[in-house]
């Protein structure tokens, strides 16, 4: 595992997740049910004063998420901004230090510098102009990050005036007397460079308060998830394997993979009941022939109306699928164990998360000679059977024969592999739909 760890780190370094999923589910007791509220994150990072960041793209990638209606527009108007803590820590000490200058930057073309050159240009023929009797002026830009910018810039060249934020892209300028200034200066406390940083850190700040409140944390197939959490709002990832799974596991110390788990419970099913645990396909095997299972498992419904399609491939819609297989999946697990052949007995929160204890921190491995990994311990030993060696009994074989119905042809791990097909899928969307967030009802006050 450490080896096939190397090459997925390696492999993942040049992608990013472009989509996070979020699915938070809440038990209701008394009403035998779930109660889920779901967001869907689109991530762009936002070039930094000292790193205009770069990643990939997979031709192969953009026409799958093309097929499944994703919205690259809004990826690209609206997707929100992260850093890790490396990124984060530079951005503070580059503000701490006042390097405004390089941090010019970020105006990264000539019509931005236009905008910032014309904002300068425009305070100095008010301020200069005594016949004006206009009390403030308005001046705009383009997003946050120019917003916090020019106004430090106009801030530093004029002492008879002071701004304020406008929404995101609009920048008010006064007049102020000295006394004025210096009180306005104390009150405002670096609002300018806290806002930027809040700007640059974007869903970074979602991230930190899932690792604050540690809550069971639910996916699909996720170890390739986990590898794109971590190095993109956390830290790169680590070179030793090991070290990788002791750091996961101290963020998130409750990990359930629903692939392991539907895995194991096909072991406890007639063999020919559960037939696939594609994500798609475990979903529709709850909600359909398998409701049978489940009758009195609890409900799940969205907190509010939700108005948006069903889709796969979409993180927010897969995050809720997890959270649903994995509610339907642990009952049944919960059920059996109690020596019951059927759904018809209502189970608590804690019952449901009871038949599933064992299996926590328990991810799928796929193509591997483990069928999982163990966050939080030593590795499994591998159940694999072992490699055959098969000879013909003849003392010659018909090659033409025997080859007719097949096909020969190099090589290539882009086209064939299936470990860097899953890679190319999720350097662009996190097909699993990444996260699904538990919330217990009796820690919903911690």
């Amino acid at each position: 595992m450490p080896q096939r760890y190397k090459k997925l780190r390696d492999n993942l370094d040049p992608f990013i997740a472009i989509q996070f999923g979020i699915s938070a589910f809440k038990y209701i007791r008394d009403e035998n049910k779930y109660k889920v509220e779901t967001y869907n994150f689109y991530l762009l990072p936002r070039q930094l004063p000292f790193d205009d960041r770069q990643f990939m793209w997979q031709v192969g990638a953009l026409e799958f998420l093309t097929r499944h209606h994703f919205d690259f527009n809004k990826l690209n108007y609206d997707g929100i901004s992260y850093l890790n803590e490396e990124k984060e820590k530079k951005l503070r000490d580059s503000l701490k230090e006042n390097d405004y200058v390089n941090n010019h930057a970020i105006f990264t073309n000539l019509s931005d510098e236009t905008i910032f050159s014309t904002a300068i240009d425009s305070v100095a023929k008010w301020v200069k102009d005594t016949k004006s009797t206009d009390k403030s002026i308005e001046l705009s830009c383009n997003n946050i990050a120019q917003q916090c910018y020019i106004q430090h810039e106009l801030r530093s060249v004029f002492k008879s005036i002071w701004t304020e934020s406008k929404g995101r892209t609009e920048i008010v300028v006064i007049k102020v007397d000295a006394e004025t200034r210096q009180a306005l200066e104390e009150a405002d406390n670096g609002s300018l460079e806290k806002r930027i940083i809040d700007y640059f850190l974007g869903f970074t700040k979602v991230f930190k308060l899932l690792v604050v409140l540690k809550k069971p944390i639910i996916g699909h197939n996720m170890l390739l998830d986990l590898m794109f959490i971590y190095k993109q709002f956390y830290r790169p990832l680590p070179q030793n394997y090991l070290d990788f799974k002791k750091e996961i596991n101290r963020i998130f110390p409750n990990i359930y993979d629903t692939k392991f788990i539907s895995y194991e419970l096909k072991k406890k099913l007639d063999s020919d009941v559960l037939k696939s645990n594609i994500l798609q396909e475990l979903y529709e095997f709850f909600i359909t022939t398998g409701r049978v299972l489940i009758i009195d498992s609890p409900k799940i419904e969205f907190e509010t109306e939700n108005t948006d399609e069903e889709k796969y491939h979409d993180a927010g819609w897969d995050s809720y699928y997890s959270g649903y297989c994995f509610v339907k999946t642990a009952y049944v697990h919960a059920i059996k164990k109690r020596g019951l052949r059927d759904g018809l007995i209502e189970l608590t929160n804690s019952e449901i998360f009871y038949g599933v204890h064992e299996y926590v921190n328990c991810v799928n491995v796929i193509r591997a000679d483990l069928s999982h990994i163990r966050l939080d311990g030593p590795d499994p030993k591998s159940t694999r059977p072992p490699w055959l060696n098969i000879k013909t009994q003849k003392i010659s074989i018909n090659i033409r024969e025997c080859s007719k119905d097949y096909r020969v042809a190099l090589y290539n791990p882009l086209r064939y592999s299936l470990i860097t097909k899953s890679i190319i899928w999720s350097s662009v969307v996190l097909s699993s739909g990444l996260l699904t967030w538990f919330i217990h009802a009796n820690i919903t006050k911690s």
